[in-house]
């Protein structure tokens, strides 16, 4: 590196010398460019693959049972009617209807629905749901549907 350097300082005249490379004289034939053609490549000693035809088995993945209220909560003889149905393939929902009025739950009823079927749920109020009705008349009954893995689902009656 030093005699590269040594030589391009005596080639654009510098004044810099040096003790540890000996110096070096730049002469114009005695660059040699570099060879153009490529060696070849030696001989591919693996085999090519082998291409095999596999079946493939696509089974079909069945629907999770979802539950989901249709329609709204009624009120009708004293009773609240709600039909909730149930998605899916196969299976059961089972679910927990909370009734109440605003935020609070004054009723809890216990549903199983079969896949792919409705059922209409006729609750009779218990004591504090109707009181709940009584003290708050304009208000809306709220229905919340509650899976065992607890993800709810809030409707208002109409």
């Amino acid at each position: 590196m030093l005699g590269m350097a040594y030589a391009f300082e005596q080639y654009a005249h510098g004044a810099e010398e040096t003790k540890f490379a000996p110096a070096l004289k730049y002469s114009q034939d005695s660059v040699v460019a570099p060879e153009t053609t490529l060696p070849t490549a030696p001989e591919s000693t693996t085999t090519p693959p082998v291409v095999t035809t596999n079946t493939v088995t696509v089974t079909k993945t069945e629907k999770a049972a979802k539950a989901h209220l249709v329609g709204g909560v009624k009120l009708s003889g004293g009773k609240l009617l709600a039909t909730v149905a149930c998605s899916g393939e196969s299976g059961t929902c089972h679910l927990v209807l909370e009734i109440g009025v605003g935020k609070s739950v004054d009723q809890e009823v216990t549903v199983s629905v079969a896949a792919g079927k409705k059922k209409t749920v006729k609750v009779k109020p218990n004591k504090a749901l109707k009181k709940a009705m009584k003290a708050h008349p304009k208000a809306s009954v709220s229905v919340r549907l509650v899976a065992p893995e607890g993800k709810s689902a809030k409707v208002k009656a109409g």
